[in-house]
């Protein structure tokens, strides 16, 4: 009897497990879609949802950020340019 429990509860586990990995699956495709990190107060239309828009947003330079700034690509040290 105690072969048949142990072999309900690994099939019970499988299918936890199975149930679980569907979910991250999911969770993950929906967080692969969702491109633009929405703040209090912005406004948007219903192409700013379109997949045109997304892709935009996507990118580093239409969130605004840089990889380099001046100070690198001149190799220049800010702190020695300051007058004490």
């Amino acid at each position: 009897m105690n072969l048949t429990n142990s072999r309900g509860s690994d099939e019970q586990r499988k299918e936890k497990i199975l149930l679980d990995s569907q979910r991250a699956k999911e969770r993950l495709d929906m967080q692969k879609q969702m491109g633009r990190i929405w703040k209090e107060g912005d406004v948007y239309n219903a192409h700013d949802l379109g997949p045109v828009e997304m892709k935009k947003w996507k990118t580093p330079q239409a969130m605004g950020k840089r990889t380099r700034d001046i100070c690198d690509m001149l190799q220049l040290n800010p702190l020695h340019h300051y007058k004490v």
